[in-house]
């Protein structure tokens, strides 16, 4: 078998390719180490972040917010409560609603998310550079205030990223 010939492009490609794989990784770690011994994904990440930034919110309106199943949204909040993360109260005028809410450790797991993010991003800005000068992209454009992504979006971005995997 004779080795694989690529272009200048086909190789820069591949190369950033094998970068976005180990940065998408480093990523993932950032999740798993905000929460601790759970064992969870950035998909607990995002229901966190949803619970924490309503106050109060019901299983019903997460499942719509995530825009997810309700059997993984089931299956993600069983884990938080059993976790500590979050917190199942009885709405205080309709005794009938459910309200989640974020606990003390939910809100130093997030805390801990957004400095683990803050420190990934850091210490990976080189490695998105090189990714993008391989793709032609010029890594010192720098986006205006309003152009950039708020964290909840940043969450649902990186939950959406291998929804689709693999099912070609």
């Amino acid at each position: 078998m004779s080795p694989l010939r690529l272009s200048a492009q086909e190789s820069a490609a591949l190369r950033a390719l094998v970068l976005l794989q180990r940065y998408s990784l480093g990523l993932n770690e950032v999740a798993e180490q905000a929460l601790g011994d759970l064992g969870s994904d950035n998909g607990d990440i995002r229901f966190l972040l949803v619970v924490g930034s309503a106050h109060g919110v019901s299983p019903s309106e997460l499942v719509a917010t995530l825009c997810r199943p309700r059997s993984t949204v089931s299956r993600g909040l069983a884990r938080l409560l059993s976790g500590g993360l979050v917190e199942r109260r009885t709405h205080a005028v309709d005794r009938r609603r459910a309200e989640l809410h974020l606990t003390s450790r939910g809100r130093e797991s997030i805390a801990r998310f957004d400095q683990s993010m803050c420190d990934f991003f850091s210490e990976s800005e080189p490695l998105v550079k090189e990714v993008m000068l391989l793709l032609g992209r010029d890594p010192e454009r720098r986006r205006r205030p309003e152009e950039r992504p708020g964290a909840l979006e940043l969450a649902d971005r990186m939950s959406a990223v291998g929804q689709d995997w693999g099912s070609d």
